[in-house]
């Protein structure tokens, strides 16, 4: 993996008095085997079409990955930065409580112009167990933004199997005997708890939510090699001692698309997420104390009393002093929602 577009380093002195409105970042570009150019074509990422990038990170608070302020007051502050300073502003005096300060969300688009390797990730207690006292675990959900034709995933099992039946499919190349792939469509989202089996497919654009982890188990990664001939590490093992092979669910998700209303897609232990079109003025209140994320689908939608335009391939972070707020589209646009719990 190559960082393609690392930020700047953070300067020292920060003043929080004018901190009431959203902040944008810039994104993090990773370059992947599996990558493509939909992230530049798409969603304008980057400035050139001819590298493979795979992920965009939107918002990170991971360390070494801290996402950077790109404009207004706090331009080139880190998030890392403004969270030690004033934690409680940002996430809310619980949320801050309860994650130490972190921002628990990881938000990035995905571009996959090749399957992403089948894989799985641990729960909290796992993480721990195997990776120490602050490692997390990970539980995320997929919005598809684009797909091409015929794109597909691979989400759960297709039928029941034994960690012993399913290590041995896997040893003789046959992994997707026993997983259920689904075809995709735009506006298709997934729920993919901790434990499920999952992979990206082919021709899938998609925004992702997720715990602020990056771990993660690969069982077959389709025998392919890096432009050095080399194959990425497997975990087989690891994976079998986190997988919940009794899912047989896609965790695909069904929910409501009433426009200027909050429509509700998932909630986990971790976050949940709503379905926000908007078109013309909506007025975007926040009744608890916590931060929300806004992501930017399609279209693209005002932010009133402020200079936020966003734009399809845009996220904002509200900090959680932040109340109210007028969101306006003449053009229609469609915007996912994101809280931590």
């Amino acid at each position: 993996m190559r960082t393609l577009c690392f930020q700047s380093t953070p300067k020292n002195s920060i003043n929080m008095k004018n901190l009431v409105g959203p902040l944008l970042f810039r994104p993090l570009l990773l370059e992947k085997i599996w990558g493509g150019n939909q992230l530049y074509h798409q969603l304008k990422k980057g400035n050139d079409d001819k590298v493979s990038i795979g992920e965009s990170w939107e918002i990170s608070d991971v360390d070494e990955k801290s996402s950077i302020v790109k404009q207004g007051e706090f331009s080139d502050k880190s998030l890392r930065e403004l969270l030690q300073s004033y934690p409680n502003e940002i996430l809310g005096a619980k949320i801050a409580q309860k994650y130490n300060g972190r921002l628990p969300l990881l938000i990035k688009f995905i571009d996959a112009n090749q399957d992403l390797s089948i894989q799985v990730h641990p729960d909290d207690a796992m993480a721990m167990q195997k990776h120490g006292p602050q490692a997390k675990g990970k539980s995320e959900m997929w919005h598809l933004i684009a797909c091409a034709e015929g794109a597909s995933l691979i989400s759960g099992f297709d039928r029941q199997v034994t960690a012993e039946m399913f290590r041995q499919e896997v040893l003789k190349g046959e992994a997707e005997k026993s997983l259920k792939r689904v075809k995709v469509q735009k506006g298709d989202t997934f729920f993919i708890p901790a434990g499920k089996i999952h992979t990206i497919g082919k021709g899938c654009l998609l925004a992702e939510i997720q715990q602020t982890s990056d771990i993660t188990y690969r069982v077959y990664d389709f025998d392919r090699t890096d432009s050095d001939g080399n194959r990425r590490e497997l975990h087989l093992d690891q994976a079998l001692d986190v997988l919940n092979f009794s899912d047989l669910n896609s965790g695909k998700v069904n929910y409501e698309k009433q426009v200027n209303r909050r429509n509700e897609m998932v909630r986990c232990d971790y976050f949940e997420t709503w379905y926000l079109p908007i078109k013309g003025r909506f007025e975007f209140k926040k009744e608890d104390d916590r931060f929300r994320i806004l992501i930017c689908c399609k279209g693209e939608v005002s932010i009133i009393g402020t200079e936020i335009h966003l734009k399809k391939g845009d996220c904002c972070l509200l900090p959680a002093q932040s109340k109210s707020y007028i969101l306006e589209s003449t053009v229609g646009a469609e915007l996912l929602e994101t809280a931590a719990i």
